[in-house]
């Protein structure tokens, strides 16, 4: 007699003939130690059962389904089953699950989130990007600067003509100026009227003191004379 140094797993027992494994009592084992999985069609083992993929049944996932299910019903386990999930923004129902295929844009159980960023808008297929954003969904902020009396357009990374926040600061401080610079000129006028004003008035006063003066001096004149006489 010869030891036998295999180790049969998942169930496996060595024959009583040979140094080898019987996996006839694992079911979905194989292989030299019964370690192997023999599900087919992508199937996977599952204790002693093979887990078939949508679409293939049988004890080792060999068989095909008989069947293929109309719109909005999927396969499971061979069986049309209907599916209650309602796919939006043209989104459609896998053939094999109860899920949705999403447009380009879209995502979500049922298609309904846009997926644009930065305030982006979706439009049909693709992102309306927000000004200073551009890219696939937005994700990529514009790196160029507008001159003066440009502005980004609406959508992309392009200069159009406009007035933007410098151009709009630019009038206003022009603007601003144009008022100093009249308020200044009407100050100016005042103070050269009041000079003026001023210096008629003081005239005038010089001129009737003067005409008092000589008053007095000719009435002075004729009183000396009269007594003279």
């Amino acid at each position: 007699c010869v030891q036998c140094l295999l180790s049969c797993q998942n169930g496996g027992a060595l024959r009583n003939d040979s140094c080898a494994c019987n996996c006839s009592r694992s079911g979905v084992y194989g292989g030299t130690n019964c370690t192997a999985c023999v599900c087919m069609n992508r199937g996977s083992c599952n204790g002693s059962v093979c887990a078939c993929t949508p679409g293939y049944t049988g004890a080792l996932c060999e068989a095909p389904c008989p069947t293929s299910c109309p719109s909005g019903y999927y396969q499971s386990n061979c069986s049309c089953v209907l599916c209650s999930l309602s796919c939006q923004n043209g989104g459609a129902l896998t053939n094999d699950t109860c899920a949705c295929n999403c447009k380009s844009m879209y995502g979500g159980p049922n298609c309904s989130a846009c997926l644009c960023l930065n305030g982006g808008i979706c439009n049909g297929s693709t992102c309306a990007c927000p000004p200073s954003y551009t890219g696939q969904l937005c994700e990529a902020a514009c790196t160029i600067s507008c001159p003066l009396g440009y502005v980004l357009s609406s959508s992309g990374c392009n200069c159009v003509k406009g007035c933007g926040a410098v151009c709009i600061g630019a009038i206003v401080g022009s603007i601003f100026g144009i008022l100093i610079f009249i308020i200044i000129l009407i100050m100016v006028v005042i103070g050269l009227y009041y000079l003026l004003c001023k210096r008629a008035h003081s005239d005038y006063t010089d001129g009737q003191n003067d005409a008092q003066l000589l008053f007095v001096e000719e009435i002075e004149i004729e009183e000396k004379v009269t007594l003279e006489k």
